[in-house]
């Protein structure tokens, strides 16, 4: 597939498109990182890193769901909240074809950025395309070309930041279910990044939807200074009841209980569809409680344990939608105290969208305060 590639529009251009050439050739000579790069995270970054959020669509999918990322803007007003909540760290996904076609896209980004970073908070930045554009990264060299082009245009300005202020994440969810496939293409990308930023830690995704099934079945890389990254929603009949997007059975969830027993799904059962009848059951005799969420997450923890590397959370949460307030609150309970007790950091998702820790339009939003008193964040007063 073909993608649309930057227009220049600074003096700066040609200097700018050397320095992709010098990149791309850099990578196709190499694939590994510079010896120059910092061989291991800085610490002040990974306290940072603890506990943070996604400040979803602000910077992507800007043509598809245009009023989603309207409503989804951050002012001063909402990260002086997180930084209030006691949040290190917001994690903030860009559309790498809005940023090489549109003639602003850079500044307003860098603007959003810029405020993050005068908030006292550390920045993820994640690339964060569309389907169509991941499965081409696999299929067609002119898309991968495009996507190192992204991240040097990026990395360039963001190179100056201190290493403890911002991370790299070298691609959301590759969707890619070749271990193998989705490792060459994190090493090209950690190549690219560390001609730029060679001080700088890159967050690694492994494959698919980066679950730990994927997490697991991932071989780290030969570079250094690497963080590696899972997202965490299960189960997912839990968490995405009610959801649109995903498997279509989800959009007829309700009333899936946190935590599961047969005897917590029976009164549901009474209520639901006959459809979904047998998934809700299942469910129910699955028992997913603390205790299975915490064996789930051992496998993440005993995984960065062998290889000796970071590992981060870099989403978790419960759609909104059906899931009762209480049941959300308990499971995000037990999994921020699991993580914390693993010394695994984390970002929720989301801060303001359909997961999030605020409801509302901007301005005012409004604080789900039992949310954040049972993900252990600080109070905030009204």
């Amino acid at each position: 597939m073909t993608h649309r590639a930057a227009t220049p529009r600074r003096p700066r251009a040609r200097r700018l498109g050397r320095l992709l050439l010098s990149v791309v050739l850099a990578v196709m000579a190499s694939g590994c990182g510079a010896s120059r790069s910092a061989t291991a995270p800085a610490p002040a970054l990974l306290d940072a890193l603890q506990r943070g959020v996604n400040l979803s669509h602000w910077f992507t999918h800007r043509a598809a769901f245009e009023a989603v990322a309207a409503q989804s803007a951050i002012g001063p007003d909402d990260l002086r909240l997180i930084g209030q909540l006691g949040l290190g760290h917001v994690r903030i996904g860009v559309d790498p074809e809005w940023l090489m076609a549109s003639a602003t896209a850079l500044d307003e980004l860098m603007a959003g950025l810029d405020a993050a970073r005068a908030a006292g908070l550390a920045v993820v930045l994640a690339l964060q395309p569309q389907a169509a554009y991941k499965h081409a990264l696999f299929a067609d060299p002119a898309a991968r070309k495009q996507l190192m082009q992204a991240w040097a245009r990026v990395a360039q300005p963001l190179s100056r930041w201190p290493v403890s202020a911002v991370a790299f994440e070298a691609l959301n969810e590759p969707e890619h279910d070749d271990p193998a496939a989705v490792r060459q293409l994190m090493t090209e990308i950690v190549a690219t990044l560390r001609q730029i930023a060679p001080q700088h830690t890159v967050i690694v995704s492994p494959g698919g939807y980066a679950d730990v099934d994927d997490l697991v079945a991932f071989a780290p890389l030969a570079a250094r200074n690497l963080i590696y990254t899972f997202h965490f929603y299960e189960p997912k009949n839990f968490t995405h009841q009610g959801a649109y997007w995903g498997w279509p059975m989800w959009v007829s969830f309700s009333g899936f209980p946190y935590p599961s027993s047969p005897e917590a799904v029976a009164a549901p059962l009474q209520r639901a569809a006959p459809d979904v009848q047998p998934h809700l059951a299942h469910y129910g005799d699955e028992r997913w409680n603390r205790a299975r969420l915490a064996r789930t997450l051992d496998r993440a923890s005993e995984w960065a344990r062998r290889h000796g590397v970071p590992i981060w959370c870099g989403e978790f949460g419960v759609y909104r939608a059906n899931a009762a307030p209480a049941h959300r609150r308990a499971w995000l309970n037990d999994v921020t105290g699991l993580m914390q007790a693993r010394g695994i950091g984390w970002a929720l998702w989301d801060y303001a969208g359909p997961f999030g820790l605020t409801q509302g339009a901007r301005p005012p939003r409004e604080l789900d305060t039992d949310m954040a008193a049972a993900m252990g964040l600080r109070t905030v007063q009204p």
